[in-house]
Protein backbone atom coordinates (compact mmCIF):
# COMPACT_ATOMS: atom_id res chain seq x y z
CA UNK A 1 0.00 0.00 0.00
CA UNK A 2 1.49 3.63 -1.05
CA UNK A 3 2.62 4.97 2.45
CA UNK A 4 1.03 8.43 1.85
CA UNK A 5 -2.57 6.54 1.93
CA UNK A 6 -2.03 5.47 5.16
CA UNK A 7 -4.56 7.91 7.03
CA UNK A 8 -5.87 6.10 10.39
CA UNK A 9 -6.83 6.65 12.46
CA UNK A 10 -7.87 9.51 11.32
CA UNK A 11 -8.84 11.31 14.54
CA UNK A 12 -5.77 10.29 16.14
CA UNK A 13 -3.25 11.43 12.93
CA UNK A 14 -2.94 14.26 11.41
CA UNK A 15 -0.54 16.02 8.59
CA UNK A 16 1.44 13.24 7.54
CA UNK A 17 4.30 13.80 5.56
CA UNK A 18 5.95 10.71 4.44
CA UNK A 19 9.72 11.44 4.49
CA UNK A 20 11.77 8.26 3.54
CA UNK A 21 10.69 5.35 1.49
CA UNK A 22 13.18 2.58 0.74
CA UNK A 23 13.82 2.47 -3.14
CA UNK A 24 12.60 -0.91 -3.21
CA UNK A 25 8.99 0.52 -1.91
CA UNK A 26 9.20 -2.10 1.24
CA UNK A 27 8.77 0.14 4.15
CA UNK A 28 8.45 3.95 4.99
CA UNK A 29 8.62 6.03 7.92
CA UNK A 30 6.82 9.28 7.90
CA UNK A 31 6.22 12.61 10.30
CA UNK A 32 3.15 13.24 11.60
CA UNK A 33 0.99 14.53 14.53
CA UNK A 34 -0.52 11.87 17.20
CA UNK A 35 -2.69 12.94 19.27
CA UNK A 36 -2.54 16.99 18.80
CA UNK A 37 1.13 15.96 19.53
CA UNK A 38 3.97 16.05 17.12
CA UNK A 39 5.63 15.59 15.34
CA UNK A 40 6.36 12.08 15.83
CA UNK A 41 7.68 9.33 13.35
CA UNK A 42 6.12 6.46 12.35
CA UNK A 43 6.94 3.29 10.50
CA UNK A 44 5.09 0.36 7.86
CA UNK A 45 6.05 -2.25 5.94
CA UNK A 46 4.26 -1.01 2.67
CA UNK A 47 3.58 -4.82 1.42
CA UNK A 48 4.05 -5.20 -2.09
CA UNK A 49 2.81 -1.62 -3.69
CA UNK A 50 1.55 -3.69 -6.92
CA UNK A 51 -1.17 -5.39 -5.31
CA UNK A 52 -3.79 -3.15 -4.49
CA UNK A 53 -5.22 -6.32 -1.99
CA UNK A 54 -1.79 -5.99 0.07
CA UNK A 55 -2.03 -3.56 2.73
CA UNK A 56 1.11 -3.62 4.71
CA UNK A 57 1.64 -3.73 8.08
CA UNK A 58 1.01 -3.15 10.91
CA UNK A 59 -2.92 -2.90 10.72
CA UNK A 60 -5.23 -2.38 13.43
CA UNK A 61 -8.88 -3.06 14.24
CA UNK A 62 -11.86 -4.54 12.79
CA UNK A 63 -10.97 -4.91 9.16
CA UNK A 64 -7.46 -4.44 9.44
CA UNK A 65 -6.77 -1.06 8.80
CA UNK A 66 -3.62 0.04 7.41
CA UNK A 67 -1.67 2.64 9.91
CA UNK A 68 1.83 3.49 11.09
CA UNK A 69 3.75 2.64 14.30
CA UNK A 70 4.40 5.24 16.18
CA UNK A 71 8.41 5.04 17.47
CA UNK A 72 9.22 6.18 21.25
CA UNK A 73 11.12 8.76 21.62
CA UNK A 74 14.41 7.28 21.96
CA UNK A 75 14.14 5.51 18.74
CA UNK A 76 12.67 8.52 16.96
CA UNK A 77 16.09 10.16 17.57
CA UNK A 78 18.10 6.88 16.26
CA UNK A 79 15.57 7.20 12.92
CA UNK A 80 16.02 11.31 12.98
CA UNK A 81 20.00 10.44 13.02
CA UNK A 82 19.45 7.89 9.91
CA UNK A 83 17.60 10.09 8.16
CA UNK A 84 20.31 13.27 8.19
CA UNK A 85 23.35 10.63 7.32
CA UNK A 86 20.70 9.64 4.19
CA UNK A 87 20.33 13.13 3.04
CA UNK A 88 23.69 14.16 3.51
CA UNK A 89 24.09 11.08 0.89
CA UNK A 90 22.02 11.96 -1.44
CA UNK A 91 23.99 15.19 -1.84
CA UNK A 92 27.56 14.53 -1.43
CA UNK A 93 27.28 10.64 -2.72
CA UNK A 94 30.82 9.30 -3.47
CA UNK A 95 32.67 11.67 -1.16
CA UNK A 96 35.85 10.32 0.34
CA UNK A 97 34.66 11.20 4.04
CA UNK A 98 31.48 9.26 3.55
CA UNK A 99 31.93 6.02 5.43
CA UNK A 100 31.05 2.65 3.39
CA UNK A 101 27.71 2.25 6.15
CA UNK A 102 26.78 5.74 5.23
CA UNK A 103 27.25 5.16 1.42
CA UNK A 104 25.25 2.22 1.60
CA UNK A 105 22.46 3.33 3.29
CA UNK A 106 22.32 6.72 1.01
CA UNK A 107 22.22 4.34 -2.31
CA UNK A 108 19.45 2.77 -0.69
CA UNK A 109 17.33 5.14 0.12
CA UNK A 110 14.79 7.23 -1.34
CA UNK A 111 14.39 10.48 1.17
CA UNK A 112 12.15 13.21 0.75
CA UNK A 113 12.99 16.70 1.94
Amino acid sequence: MRPERVTAPSDRLSDLRVVFTARDGSWSMAEFNWDGDGPVLGVRWNGDLTNPRDRGHPRSGPGAVPVWFVLPDALAELARAFLAIARMGQVVLGRADLTRRESEVADTATVVE
